[in-house]
């Protein structure tokens, strides 16, 4: 009785309190220092714990959102996906000495953080591991803008485990291991993206995307990401987002769509993490390095091609039928930066596939 009432009490305070503010802030997370470990990528994993209604709950609604027909018939396999693929991380990260954890985006389905109780399930609950007991810090995903309070709830959401710390809706982080500095600018990419600005039905066009998709709004973002990677002194600078500038999916986000944010990926020679697409991939284009990591729990064989290689396509755990969930690890030197990839299927002890990045690389397929 005593649990149900504090979690009752939790759940009014975090739906009623904004201390950081869900507008246009940005700030810098600071500087962390860890003499040796890596950094874990992990994005699209929020499914357990969201509202799944019935159909008479529906009735003479749209058929998106938490009415989405597909999403309900999805709940139950991604469910499994995600509690199987959650152990799985905990076993890499103890295997790997994993320090933080960036996120990719999409923390909560379907419409965003609902209340306390869907943060408690989908991940207080679900990332219980003693190796995952470390600093989380996440990316806003399209999923994660629907609902109108959901962005507040996820600033807020600290409160509630201190391992989650998103100070605003894109922020910058220094960490350093072994040495190596790494620079990461988080930024909210939903509001780049074209669709979701135009159709006023599709379930993006949200009042928190109205809040961030004027031009004063975008370029914003662009110039916090100019000045913040311009400012680093870090050995690699990296931009953290949901949607993918190059993508193994056949409707790939094209760059113009990005409204200038991947000219200063180019300017700043910056490495791109990004999720939405429900795949680990590597995609190589414009002397750039694209890392997708969006499988934490409903993968998609689509979204990586089918498994089959295009010529930026570098790796995809993706075959005609499936796509593996997993994640991917950071570490490296001051010369060269290694990412290496975690499938379920292929165990913890070793990684899937390495990716060996170094300054001024070359490149030559145009995108």
């Amino acid at each position: 009785m005593k649990a149900s009432i504090i979690a009752a009490a939790l759940a009014i305070v975090i739906a009623t309190v904004d201390a950081r503010p869900s507008g246009h802030t940005h700030q810098s997370r600071g500087h962390r220092k860890y003499k040796e470990g890596t950094i874990a990528i992990f994005g699209d994993y929020g499914w357990k714990g969201w509202s799944v209604p019935t159909a008479a709950e529906c009735a003479g609604l749209p058929a998106s959102g938490n009415c989405d027909p597909g999403d309900i018939a999805s709940y139950p396999q991604a469910v499994i996906a995600q509690e199987r693929t959650a152990k799985f991380f905990g076993e890499v990260c103890q295997e790997q000495n994993c320090q933080e954890v960036m996120t990719t985006g999409d923390n909560f389905y379907n419409i965003g953080l609902e209340n306390y109780q869907h943060f408690k399930e989908g991940f207080i609950d679900m990332y219980t591991a003693k190796s995952l007991k470390i600093r989380w810090n996440p990316s806003l995903g399209n999923h994660d803008i629907v609902a109108n309070t959901s962005v507040s709830l996820e600033l807020n959401a600290h409160k509630y485990d201190s391992r989650w710390f998103m100070p605003s809706r894109w922020y910058q982080h220094d960490i350093t291991v072994n040495d190596v500095k790494y620079h990461f600018t988080v930024l909210d990419s939903s509001p780049f993206i074209s669709s979701y600005r135009t159709s006023t039905t599709s379930p993006y066009h949200s009042q928190e995307l109205l809040n961030t998709m004027t031009p004063a709004m975008l370029q914003a973002q662009i110039d916090y990401l100019d000045k913040s990677s311009a400012e680093s002194d870090a050995d690699w600078k990296f931009v953290v987002m949901h949607h993918p500038i190059l993508s193994t999916s056949k409707n790939y986000t094209k760059p113009a769509d990005m409204g200038g944010l991947f000219q200063i990926v180019q300017k700043h020679k910056l490495v791109v993490l990004n999720g939405h697409d429900h795949v680990l991939s590597h995609q190589q284009g414009n002397n750039t390095d694209f890392f997708t990591v969006g499988a934490g729990s409903l993968t998609a064989a689509s979204d990586g091609n089918n498994g089959v290689y295009l010529p930026y396509i570098k790796y995809v755990a993706a075959n005609a039928t499936y796509a593996d969930n997993g994640m991917a690890l950071l570490s490296g030197t001051k010369e060269e930066l290694k990412v290496e990839y975690f499938e379920l299927l292929k165990g913890a002890k070793k990684p899937s596939y390495t990716a060996i990045v170094k300054h001024n690389a070359h490149y030559n397929i145009t995108i």
